[in-house]
């Protein structure tokens, strides 16, 4: 779920009374789905497309417009490779700033798994290499290294890095303090994450989301 107001897109917790449902996308059978809501006090939101990995919009805040993708990628080869031929496709058309967020279902560096099966090179490799096509980066982020568990028996047994937000190189320039923040997980096995397009610098220690420890 994205969650998008003043200066903020929040992906993963529940949305404020002020928020209104944009468009949402049924992912195949019930695993789940991808819903956007969005505070119109604020910014004006236009569905550009959407699929069952993806929403689309187009979001216009003050003088400034962008593009916003929210995607959940099925952990699945075929289904990747869809995300990725609609994402590539849209990247073609994309002449403004652009944000990607969301659960990507894959990891870039070893460094963002911990237990489980062993790291995948040449899939992390891969999925890099997408990031490239489409003229994206990862932005980082604070709070917790890793944005999903994986629990047995009450136990958490993997931790890894799922979930991040991709910007072009207009992005960049357009939101030059933007910060992203892992926050707090709470009932979810994911931890919400949240792009902040106007932080000036990382907040105080005493005072960010606290880093997830295994059990």
């Amino acid at each position: 779920m994205c969650d998008v107001d003043d200066q903020n897109i929040d992906a993963g917790t529940h949305h404020s009374e002020e928020a209104k449902l944009v468009q949402q996308a049924n992912i195949l059978k019930h695993s789940g789905g991808l819903v956007v809501f969005s505070n119109l006090r604020t910014a004006s939101v236009q569905v550009i497309h959407t699929n069952s990995q993806t929403i689309h919009l187009q979001v216009t805040e003050d003088t400034i417009s962008y593009f916003l993708s929210c995607v959940y990628v099925r952990p699945h080869v075929v289904m990747k490779d869809a995300f990725q031929e609609d994402l590539q496709n849209f990247a073609t058309s994309v002449n403004i700033p652009w944000v990607v967020i969301g659960d990507f279902n894959d990891l870039a560096f070893s460094h963002e798994k911990s237990g489980g099966a062993a790291f995948a090179v040449n899939r992390a490799r891969k999925f890099i290499d997408r990031w490239d096509l489409c003229n994206l980066s990862d932005l980082g982020a604070f709070g917790s290294k890793f944005t999903w568990v994986r629990k047995i028996n009450g136990r958490v047994v993997v931790r890894e890095r799922l979930d991040r937000v991709l910007v072009n190189d207009l992005a960049r320039e357009e939101f030059v303090e933007a910060k992203v923040l892992n926050l707090p997980r709470l009932h979810s096995d994911h931890h919400p994450i949240l792009f902040n397009s106007t932080m000036m610098a990382p907040p105080p220690k005493e005072n960010r989301p606290y880093r997830f420890q295994a059990a």
